[in-house]
């Protein structure tokens, strides 16, 4: 059948990296004595840390909360999950890529950018669907960063989100599954970790970001000026100061607060990113019906081969292809957003990824979802760049407008929240 995962990498990968890849028994932790994972039929009674969780409540704080409890267990339960190559039994995680053999649904949502209400919302409609095994869970990247122009600065929804995030990769290993996006980085330089820790506990309050931003480039280990254009700036009089070295400040300063040595935040922080570093970067779902193929960004441009994509992070370039290029058209009016405009991609390019992606099936029977770029033109959260082909947006951070695909035989179905569900779940805005 379509859906195989064996008929999915026979012919992309060499047959000792499935075998090498099939799923292994499971481990105990030395820390706490506790599984490295939770079947989702106990979860309902006791969490891998031992606390109670009720799923029907699911939400944020009550994640936030199991995974602060014990978070230096729990980092290290989520990134040897990830990297252990934990397989289940309909889909497959190879390199980069995740491998869905379509009998099981998978529900995607892209771009929560810190957006707390919405995430809860989500979890509302699809834990039931999660937690009874019927669906999995794929988020198209981008779950840091407040994007409105007042917010960019409040780093505190997308800490609470990233650990919340993280919990669930360990309630639901090979399950819950969180796509890299641009916006998806502790340490924008994993070099400064040392000195930014450093900054935080010389001063008494942690001091402040742009203040660590000066700090860090008279260390000479941050470049004076940050250009490169995965990192949204924030202008601070003629400063440039990336949302990600915000965040890394904000970050450094809580677990400072909360009583946590120099030595183990410096440790703490390598393993959040570390954890990010270990996300997959794509992937299918692969069904009778049609093929699913997802990204952050998944149209490319130029030559490359699916083999490639596997192995995407070890091409800088085509990586850096697949969290930034754009399908938005705009006028390019300055030399600031010509880099941007050389990285839209057109309808030829999306037909040239999808006979790459798609197995040889039809045009018609391949769909792409990604996420990155916001609505602009108010087609709501799952709009067509190309509106006579199979490729949606599904950004979740879009004002009035809040949904997801659930993907059933390789075919994507879009769901809409009601805006009674999202006033009654303080869901309606954008952050």
């Amino acid at each position: 059948m379509p859906g195989s995962i064996a008929k999915i990498v026979r012919n992309i990968v060499p047959s000792s990296w499935v075998q090498a890849l099939t799923p292994k028994p499971r481990k105990q932790s030395q820390a706490s004595g506790v599984p490295h994972s939770v079947s989702p039929s106990s979860v309902t009674q006791v969490g891998p840390t031992g606390i109670k969780l009720d799923m029907s409540k699911l939400n944020v704080s009550e994640l936030c909360y199991m995974f602060r409890k014990y978070r230096a267990t729990n980092l290290l339960l989520a990134i040897d999950n990830l990297t252990r190559g934990e397989g289940q039994e309909h889909c497959l995680r190879v390199g980069d890529a995740l491998y869905y053999d379509g009998e099981q649904d998978v529900a995607a949502a892209g771009d929560y950018h810190g957006n707390v209400p919405r995430f809860n919302l989500f979890l509302k409609k699809q834990g039931p669907y999660l937690l009874s095994g019927e669906r999995d869970v794929v988020l198209l990247g981008d779950i840091l960063h407040l994007e409105e122009k007042a917010n960019l600065e409040d780093m505190w929804t997308s800490r609470d989100l990233l650990d919340a995030v993280i919990m669930l990769t360990i309630l639901f290993p090979g399950r819950f599954h969180l796509v890299l996006g641009n916006h998806d980085l502790v340490c924008p330089y994993p070099e400064i970790v040392k000195e930014a820790v450093e900054f935080v506990f010389s001063n008494e309050d942690g001091g402040y970001y742009f203040e660590m931003n000066s700090y860090l480039v008279s260390k000479g280990v941050l470049p004076k000026e940050q250009t490169d254009l995965m990192y949204v700036a924030k202008p601070r009089g003629q400063v440039l100061i990336p949302q990600a070295l915000i965040f890394l400040h904000s970050l450094c300063r809580e677990l400072k607060i909360q009583g946590y040595k120099q030595d183990e935040v410096i440790e703490m922080v390598n393993q959040y990113q570390t954890f990010l570093n270990s996300c997959p970067m794509l992937g299918e779902v692969d069904g009778d019906k049609g093929l699913t193929y997802f990204a952050h960004s998944g149209v490319l441009k130029g030559d490359f081969t699916e083999a490639q994509l596997i192995n995407v992070r070890k091409n800088s370039h085509l990586a850096y292809a697949l969290l930034t290029n754009r399908a938005l058209a705009f006028e390019v009016k300055t030399d600031e957003n010509r880099k941007s405009a050389e990285r839209l991609t057109t309808e030829d390019d999306f037909l040239k990824t999808v006979s790459i992606v798609g197995h040889e099936r039809p045009v018609e029977e391949v769909h792409v979802l990604s996420g990155h770029d916001p609505d602009k033109n108010n087609f709501g959260f799952g709009w067509k760049p190309f509106p006579q082909r199979n490729f949606s947006v599904i950004h979740s951070n879009v004002k009035s407008s809040f949904g997801w695909a659930v993907i059933k035989n390789g075919v994507p179905i879009y769901e809409e929240a009601t805006q009674e569900e999202l006033v009654e779940n303080n869901a309606l805005d954008a952050a």
